[in-house]
């Protein structure tokens, strides 16, 4: 019966297969299926030219931790660095400086006098304030109203144990800003003249050029050194005093009172016969043409002014 259930057409059937022996370790890996060669190992013993397999290392998440201990203040150096390879990068980074001089021990607080000379001398300090070389930019010049400020600089400059390079920085920031602040000053100042010029102009008119000479003569009249300081005064923001409109206003009204007569104008040499001389001119204009003397604000103005200087001449003499 068992031979009814086999096909006779069929082929006979292979017998099992043995097994595959095992891989030799010692042998060669098989070439890829392309037929190319196969690469060559990494190791370095089978292939002296291949980079080294390095491992990264690992550090604990708390090393900074570990290394200061309960020194708070390493800890927070330590916390600058983000593994200790880099704490190891800044320690070679500052021995390299101190073996080349660029990095110098600092002057202990205790140091007697003759260390600190010594030390200041390592250092490239002078050995007093007024040894400083100092060099500045084009351009910059120390003034003569600039030299006791600076002198006293250098004081602290040396007490400070400044080199000479610090030094000259400081001095050249001082005398940069100055200049720049005169820069400013300077063109405040043109500004305000010729806007003070010009409002008074409009309002003083033909009076304008009578008005500055009575001021000059005002201040040519004060007693000595008041004229130097009114024309060097400034207000707050370092406009001059003079290119103000209300201060010329007072100045002007200050001169009509003290000298009368030196802002009349058309008034021949502006003295008294000159006045009285005036006086006539307008009076016949007033008899002779009343109705141009009534048109005329600015004769009217001037009578009035006549009138009462003449009163104060008087009362003067």
């Amino acid at each position: 019966m068992a031979d009814d259930l086999i096909d006779p057409a069929a082929p006979p059937a292979d017998p099992a297969a043995p097994p595959a022996p095992p891989a030799d370790p010692k042998a060669p890996p098989a070439p890829p299926a392309s037929g190319e060669p196969p690469k060559p190992p990494a190791t370095p013993l089978e292939n002296p030219d291949a980079p080294p397999v390095v491992t990264p290392a690992t550090w604990p998440a708390d090393w900074q931790q570990k290394l200061a201990g309960d020194d708070k203040e390493a800890l927070k150096t330590l916390s600058r660095f983000t593994d200790p390879t880099a704490l190891f990068k800044s320690y070679e980074a500052m021995r390299a400086k101190m073996a080349s001089g660029e990095l110098k021990a600092p002057l202990a607080k205790d140091a007697k006098p003759e260390e600190v000379a010594a030390w200041r001398k390592a250092n490239g300090i002078p050995e007093a304030p007024d040894k400083y070389e100092l060099k500045l930019e084009d351009g910059l010049v120390i003034g003569e109203p600039d030299k006791p400020l600076v002198d006293e600089y250098l004081k602290v400059a040396h007490a400070l144990n400044q080199t000479p390079e610090q030094a000259s920085a400081n001095v050249g920031w001082y005398l940069q800003m100055q200049r720049q602040q005169e820069e400013v000053l300077t063109e405040n100042n043109l500004k305000a003249r010729s806007a003070c010029e010009e409002e008074l102009r409009a309002e003083w008119g033909q009076e304008y050029k009578a008005n500055l000479n009575a001021i000059g003569s005002l201040l040519d009249g004060a007693p000595e050194g008041v004229k130097a300081t009114v024309l060097s005064a400034k207000t707050i923001d370092g406009t001059n005093a003079l290119n103000q409109p209300n201060v010329m206003r007072w100045l002007a009204s200050l001169s009509r009172e003290i000298n009368p007569v030196a802002t009349i104008v058309g008034i021949g040499g502006a003295t008294p016969q000159g006045l009285e001389d005036r006086k006539a001119a307008i009076e016949t204009m007033m008899r002779e043409n009343r109705e141009a003397y009534n048109k005329d604000e600015k004769v009217q103005q001037e009578y009035r002014d006549i009138i009462t200087r003449l009163e104060r001449l008087g009362k003067a003499a």
